[in-house]
């Protein structure tokens, strides 16, 4: 296909011809949506089309090919990747950077990854973490106008522990599918229930007002609520529940949707008798008691797992030496461990080091490619690596690449491992 459409270009650069057939015509129509979810992982930089191969992650493909052709005017000589690395050690010649894309852009090029265990450049699939690429993938991208992004808040409230009535009071809120008075008639909606001075509507009613203000003042995470500016109830959520641990982010969650029921249950009362009593304590007391017992009920479920017959089975582990290793990951920092035992004199040791990386998953590997550099500069020949990371010992097991964006720690893995 090559020989024929376009022998002497790049399949990234290659336009349509009118004597160019319906198939091929058809492909090159999907060529825009693959070259915005494609990227190309640095190896040796020979095999990247500089000008059109997408090899700068963070930008759209429309970004890259503008800041391309900015460069083009300065150094129209350059063919391919490798051209802005230094080739004898496959790293990146940082003056040469900066002088081409300027001081911000050239120091942050300079920062991606190179994989210098590796032969060949590839490909792979930007929003797939094996890199895969598939129709799902394509389709996500092609659609992206529709979707406007992915919240995450979505994965937050139908992905966890919540229980689901809370979930889909959360959906509720955030969605504004809530019957409110504005939804009826906007341009009369109804005085507030509460305070009697604003319309009702949903940021409103579970934000701003005054008795909604005072709940999350009270409630077991105290929000000043009026602090905070947001667009949106779901763009209020995700701000006060980023940066935290899943475990905590599911109780917040939990609270966040007491709150919105207690509110919402104590405006039906209103709206179907307004001689019906209400009060700011009455409705805190609510939201701490079923709170209270929210969280109760989640640690008697954490305190009695039900056993299977899966986890009662042990590690079948044969080798006499085991090394236990953990990786931890927290703003861009990161901290791994390893201890080392002899399971037939009981002889033990451990290693420790901290650095930097991107992501959990990137400090059990270092952790793991560390064990096993240590058991090679002693000498160990027969040896088992134990390892928390399920993600990890699986992709290990199929030897198979489980984030693209660590190719360059999973080749270090793999050319050192010798052991079980």
């Amino acid at each position: 296909m090559k020989a024929k459409y376009f022998p002497r270009e790049s399949f990234w650069s290659v336009s349509e011809k009118n004597s160019d057939s319906f198939v091929w015509k058809g492909i090159l129509k999907v060529c825009s949506c693959v070259a915005e979810g494609a990227c190309s992982v640095i190896v040796t930089g020979e095999h990247i089309d500089i000008w059109w191969q997408p090899w700068i992650l963070w930008l759209a493909y429309d970004k890259f090919k503008s800041v391309m052709e900015n460069v083009r005017g300065t150094a129209p000589y350059l063919l391919c990747v490798a051209d802005l690395m230094y080739r004898n050690t496959r790293s990146w010649n940082h003056g040469f950077l900066r002088f081409l894309f300027g001081n911000d852009l050239g120091a942050k090029i300079g920062e991606i990854q190179i994989v210098k265990n590796g032969e060949e450049d590839f490909l792979v699939w930007k929003s797939s973490n094996t890199g895969q690429f598939s129709i799902k993938g394509a389709y996500w991208v092609a659609q992206s106008s529709r979707f406007n992004g992915i919240n995450s808040m979505w994965s937050w409230i139908w992905k966890s522990s919540i229980h689901p009535r809370l979930s889909m009071m959360l959906w509720r809120v955030c969605a504004n599918v809530l019957p409110t008075t504005n939804i009826f008639n906007p341009a009369d909606a109804c005085k507030c229930f509460f305070c009697d001075s604003c319309p009702e509507n949903p940021s409103h009613l579970f934000v701003t007002c005054p008795f909604a203000m005072a709940l999350w003042f009270g409630c077991p995470f105290p929000v000043r609520i009026d602090s905070i500016q947001v667009g949106s109830i779901a763009e209020l959520l995700c701000k006060l529940c980023e940066g935290v641990d899943a475990e905590l982010r599911c109780q917040m969650l939990g609270c966040f949707a007491i709150i919105f029921e207690t509110i919402w249950n104590t405006r039906n009362r209103i709206f179907h008798d307004r001689e019906a009593s209400w009060s700011v304590d009455q409705a805190r007391r609510d939201i701490l008691n079923r709170y209270h017992e929210l969280v109760s009920t989640s640690s008697r479920n954490l305190q009695s797992p039900v056993v299977t017959e899966a986890m009662e089975v042990s590690l079948n582990i044969t080798s006499k030496n085991l090394i236990v290793v953990d990786g931890s990951f927290s703003g861009g920092l990161s901290g791994c461990a390893a201890i080392f035992l002899n399971r037939d004199s009981l002889n033990w040791c451990y290693s420790s080091a901290a650095g930097s990386c991107d992501s959990a998953l990137a400090a059990e590997m270092e952790a793991v490619s560390r064990g096993i550099q240590w058991v090679k500069d002693t000498g160990w020949d027969d040896f088992t690596i134990a390892s928390g990371s399920k993600i990890l010992v699986d992709a290990i097991c199929a030897k198979k690449l489980p984030d693209w964006q660590q190719a360059d720690r999973w080749k270090v893995l793999f050319d050192n491992d010798n052991g079980k």
